[in-house]
């Protein structure tokens, strides 16, 4: 078990399974469940890594723990820190630092030896998850506040800005398979084999295959912002002024 602030503490029991969580809520689904056989109480702690607060969740993968730090300014620009910690021992194998990103916002996710960070401003970084080397880095334009966490599944980043698109970028490359205008979200993407979906504030959710189709749009009967929904046994879960489901097959 891993938290995160300002310090981040890893709770250890005998068994020691090879559980992973490589996007915000465990999976590109969203499920945010992880099958962790013998993690029972009562549970003690096996390391503490101190930081500076932290602006992200853990993602735990390839042996470590990433978590993004700020470093504390009194501009509206703030550099942000990626550490990536030994998940056993909790010491530090490598740090990459991102300057002067708005509001120093960041989120990660992880797929195939990479990590994959999106700040707040629509830059987009791959790391190499093994020592933090540079891989690629690009911006995306025509937006702000890009605020929801990202997910990587089978060679493609997903990523959604606050205002206009959902956007399908090449792990390897950086390139832009494809992009789809959409009215804004604050939720991360949830990525299937087969599909993306995504739920935006104009009440609105929508599922796209994984070449950019449209497949169905339908009402959610939320407002305000967008939302990360779960996908579990063919059923899409929104919720935000009212709990919502979703068949797969609507």
């Amino acid at each position: 078990v891993y938290c995160g602030n300002s310090t981040t503490r890893a709770i250890a029991d005998s068994v020691q399974p090879d559980d992973q969580s490589k996007c915000f809520m465990v999976n590109p689904t969203h499920t945010g469940s992880v099958i962790t056989p013998g993690l029972l109480p009562p549970l003690k702690s096996a390391w503490i890594f101190q930081m500076q607060p932290a602006e992200s969740y853990p993602i735990i993968a390839d042996g470590k723990v990433f978590v993004c730090s700020k470093s504390p300014s009194t501009s509206s620009e703030e550099d942000v820190t990626i550490n990536a910690i030994d998940k056993s021992t909790g010491t530090l194998v490598w740090s990459y630092v991102l300057p002067a990103v708005i509001y120093g916002e960041a989120n990660l996710c992880f797929d195939s030896g990479s990590l994959f960070v999106v700040t707040l401003d629509g830059q987009v970084t791959a790391l190499n998850a093994s020592n933090g080397a540079l891989l690629w880095t690009i911006q995306l334009g025509g937006q702000s506040d890009y605020d929801a966490p990202p997910v990587a599944r089978s060679g493609v980043l997903y990523v959604t800005g606050g205002a206009d698109a959902l956007y399908a970028i090449d792990e390897s490359s950086g390139g832009v398979h494809w992009s789809q205008p959409l009215a804004g979200t604050d939720g991360s993407p949830t990525v299937t084999l087969d599909a993306v979906y995504s739920c935006h504030d104009t009440s609105t959710v929508y599922k796209f295959d994984l070449s950019g189709n449209q497949i169905w749009r339908v009402p959610s009967f939320n407002s305000g912002g967008g939302n990360t929904c779960p996908l579990y046994e063919s059923t899409l879960f929104c919720s935000q002024a009212y709990d919502t489901a979703f068949h797969d097959g609507f």
